[in-house]
């Protein structure tokens, strides 16, 4: 493994920093010199195993060396407690206890050689001070007593804690702190001390939940997966498997916990974890008397009454338990575990996947109705590997269409499109005639493989014209089976850019009377079609359609509550409101995380992605969409995976990093289906043009936007997104202002009609004009587009002649691309540095941009008023702003 993809050795301190911070300041003196509380900052840190007591302890101490405070450290070992005094013998090493008649006097011996410490007396740390001797707690007390030094002890929670150090804090000679594992957050910090390089925010979630929030697991997960490949640096992200590595350092640092259990405790603990959660009734069966309440005392295990049921407490216990068994062992368990579920009946989705893949891994007879049952369950958990293994066992027992279905289910969420769609090929008669109740998944997961996996477009349509000749009759299911046909046709239609036969398609199905489940296929497929005709207005009421559906609770319906959220950013995107849609993106992408299906994070951080590059951020739009082609590396729909490297080559360019411009744009290019998608065909000639203008073919870049803008096809939109990129790259401005006007008039997103005022003003040399559309996009928060427009207002005033407003306008361009993260476009000049705010002026601008009035900027700066006065003055005429609130839009940060 080379050197840059090891665990770095020595990482910083993290995850604390608020607790850290709080026994800093405790063993600061008051104002008056006394001590703070009369506690001198002693405190006894209390915390289970691996939580980073120990860190913090070794932290806290070097703070106070740094600070002057002399400090001594000690640790506590079961070994070392058989030995009185043992673990502090270093305190007074001049005075050994076995020198004087009595502990006391021992002790005050070694409180007086504390005291005379040079530099005063001395930070005490003690690590694990439960297992300390009877007389070195007694000695730490009476330290503690006689304010000889200042103790910071550690024990672990859950232990017997020796009276003396309990006395401690109960008797208030020192403060307790209780530390709890830390928050997923605090572990994402940890892991990215940990690995050399960035990590995909998902792997760290991940690990957070396997970790349990004990920083030690979490090191040697990391070091485990890291060493073995499961965490990998791939396109500058390191990104996790899942695959908890069971390295030997991890199966020692969770095996210390385990380590006291008999035979029996460790086989029930592996019990409860291949079932969890164990029904309390089966757990009865399964489990010897009184081993259960004996786990469940020492923290291994937790039991709860609604539903009455039991767990591992910590993730990692029950794989090292599992871990340390045989095969036989493990069989053994397994059989137990299948009859005591079985005996008490089928009652959760658990129960079902167990017994039906226990069976099937003990090579024994299931049923093909079992088999399918915990497939179709595996397939909704997104375990399509299971899914796969169990439908293929159910279709070999002669499970029929059912099976099939599952199957293929399975097949199309590992991307074997072309399997899926043999399966199907093979089940559609029977299921068109005697399994109605599939009729919806069959037409779904059909599409999906043939369309969006296949790129077989015509092949879909004819599949559905048979599925809606095989219901063609009156009745009521055949009916709602016509419109659930007609609703995937006009998904099809939105997938093949045929925006107009979408709308047209799916307006019959958008009234109350229809199939619920059709109507929300319709109106899913006609909003996105409308927001991309640029009809963002007609496609937000098709978002309540999504919205009240969902609220029906029905669970084929629940998904309607997340399209309208996604369509209305791009809504947002496409009406030009880039920093509300980035917004709104970053809370569906919150609301994102634990969701069991990688797609859903994956679509969330696409959206992030986008959004983000649209205000000018292309930094922070490359993280996320590296995080994006995780999930469609594993399952790509659309080509989104061509999708997303498209706009990564366009991050790429606007950092003016052309290497990794080109890399990305050869993978969309690889990646982009034979018959791409409509909506992507935009970006991915948005990336050709910016990857040769990083290149240096300005001129070539604007020609190929500007030739590429007829391939938007009926995307109104994207058409108008085309011309105005390549009116940005240079090419002449008037003839494409005439092709903007028309758009604008045709839809009713504004932004066709801002990219039309901007051109036009380019065209006409505008300076004034050139102004005001930099701040309707600076309000907007597309603030690369405002700081190019601000360029271009300063070079058209200074080409007429006015220096003192070109230098204005210089300044205010500056401002906005230092909020672009290094981004950069021919339309942007470097402003001079005269033109800029100093750093007083801009100290001032900032508070002023906050509220304050002059009077409290005074203070806070320690200026007099008229001083004050005389900054904003400046800062007003270099950034040509007449009020405050715009200060607040030009240095805000993004």
């Amino acid at each position: 493994m080379r050197a840059d993809q090891r665990m770095r050795p020595d990482p910083p301190f993290v995850g604390r920093v608020e607790e850290l911070r709080a026994l800093v300041d405790f063993l600061e003196p008051a104002p008056d010199g006394s001590a703070r509380d009369g506690l001198d900052g002693s405190a006894v840190i209390v915390a289970s195993a691996g939580v980073g007591k120990t860190r913090l302890l070794r932290e806290v101490l070097g703070r106070a060396e740094t600070a002057g405070r002399p400090s001594v450290f000690a640790i506590a070992t079961r070994a070392a407690a058989g030995t009185p005094y043992a673990a502090l013998a270093q305190l007074a090493p001049e005075a050994p206890a076995d020198e004087h008649a009595s502990a006391s006097s021992w002790y005050a011996e070694v409180a007086r050689t504390l005291r005379a410490t040079p530099g005063g007396p001395p930070v005490v740390g003690v690590d694990d001070a439960h297992l300390l001797d009877p007389g070195s707690a007694a000695l730490l007390l009476h330290l503690a007593l006689t304010k000889s030094a200042t103790l910071l002890l550690t024990v672990r929670r859950g232990e017997q804690i020796p009276d003396p150090i309990t006395a401690m804090w109960k008797d208030g000679l020192a403060r307790r702190m209780d530390l709890e594992p830390l928050s997923r957050s605090q572990i994402g910090e940890l892991v990215d001390t940990l690995v050399p390089g960035a990590v995909a925010e998902r792997a760290k979630r991940r690990i957070a939940e396997v970790s349990g929030g004990n920083a030690l697991f979490a090191r040697e997960l990391v070091r485990g997966a890291m060493e073995a490949g499961a965490l990998r640096e791939g396109d500058g992200l390191w990104q996790w498997d899942g695959t908890v590595v069971l390295a030997p350092r991890l199966i020692d640092a969770v095996g210390a916990r385990l380590a006291d259990l008999t035979p029996t405790e460790l086989e029930a603990l592996s019990t409860v974890s291949m079932a969890e959660p164990l029904p309390l009734s089966a757990a009865e069966i399964v489990l010897p008397d009184g081993v259960l309440a004996t786990l469940e005392l020492r923290g291994l295990v937790t039991v709860s009454d609604g539903p009455a049921e039991c767990r591992v407490a910590h993730p990692l216990y029950g794989e090292v338990a599992l871990d340390s068994l045989s095969s036989t062992a493990r069989r053994r368990l397994l059989q137990q575990l299948i009859d005591a579920v079985a005996a008490e009946g089928l009652r959760t989705d658990a129960d079902v996947v167990l017994v039906a893949s226990g069976r099937l891994q003990l090579g024994q007879e299931a049923k093909p109705e079992l088999l399918t049952e915990a497939a179709v369950i595996a397939n909704r958990n997104f375990d399509h590997d299971l899914a796969a293994r169990l439908a293929d066992a159910a279709i070999h027992r002669g499970g029929g269409p059912p099976a099939q279905l599952a199957a293929a289910i399975a097949a199309t969420g590992g991307s074997s499109f072309a399997a899926a769609e043999h399966l199907l090929a093979q089940a559609e008669q029977a299921i068109s005639t005697d399994h109605h109740d599939l009729c919806l998944r069959y037409l779904s997961t059909r599409t999906r493989a043939l369309q969006q996996g296949l790129g077989r477009v015509a092949d879909a349509l004819v599949m559905i014209e048979r599925f809606e000749a095989a219901h063609s009759r009156a009745s009521e299911h055949d009916c709602a089976a016509r419109q659930l046909a007609q609703a995937q046709r006009a998904a099809i239609y939105l997938e093949d850019g045929r925006l107009a036969d979408t709308v047209a398609t799916a307006a019959p199905l958008l009234e109350d009377h229809i199939n619920p489940v059709a109507r929300l296929m319709s109106a899913e497929a006609s909003g996105e079609a409308l927001a991309y005709q640029g009809m963002t207005d007609h496609a937000r009421r098709l978002q309540a359609i999504m919205t009240t559906l969902a609220q029906t609770g029905a669970p084929e319906m629940r998904r309607g509550s997340a399209t309208a959220v996604g369509q209305e950013v791009m809504c947002l995107l496409l009406d030009g409101h880039a920093g509300a849609g980035a917004a709104l993106a970053g809370t569906l992408h919150e609301q994102a995380v634990s969701d069991p299906d990688p797609l859903v994070w994956a679509l969330s951080c696409f959206l992030v992605g986008a959004s983000v590059l649209r205000t000018g951020r292309p930094a922070s739009a490359r993280d996320a969409l590296l995080e994006a082609t995780t999930g469609f590396r594993q399952t790509d729909i659309s080509g989104h995976i061509s999708w997303i490297y498209a706009l990564l080559a366009q991050a790429d360019a606007l950092l003016g990093d052309t290497e990794a411009a080109r890399r990305h744009l050869a993978q969309a290019t690889d990646l982009r289906p034979d018959r791409p998608v409509g909506r992507i065909i935009a970006d991915h000639v948005a990336a050709k043009a910016l990857t040769r203008m990083v290149e240096g073919d300005v001129t070539g870049a604007a020609d190929i936007a500007l030739a590429g803008s007829p391939g938007a096809g009926e995307s109104a939109v994207q058409r108008a997104d085309l011309l105005h990129l390549a009116a940005r790259l240079g090419a002449p401005p008037g003839p494409i202002a005439a092709q903007l006007w028309p758009l604008a008039d045709q839809v009713e997103a504004p932004q066709v009609a801002r990219q039309a005022q901007h051109v036009a003003a380019l065209a006409a040399q505008d300076g004034e004009a050139l102004t005001a559309v930099s701040a309707d996009f600076a309000q907007a928060g597309a603030v690369l587009l405002a700081a190019e427009a601000a360029a271009d207002a300063a070079r058209a005033h200074r080409a007429a002649g006015l220096p003192s407003s070109a230098r204005r306008l210089d300044a205010r361009a500056a401002v906005l691309a230092a909020r672009c993260e290094g981004a950069r476009t021919p339309a942007m000049t470097r402003p001079q540095p005269a033109a800029g705010l100093s750093r007083r002026e801009r100290e001032v601008a900032i508070l002023a941009a906050r509220g304050l009035s002059n009077a409290d900027i005074a203070e806070r700066l320690s200026l007099s008023v008229r001083t004050v006065e005389s900054h904003l003055y400046r800062v007003f005429a270099k950034l040509g702003v007449a009020e405050r609130t715009e200060l607040g839009e030009l240095l805000s940060s993004p």
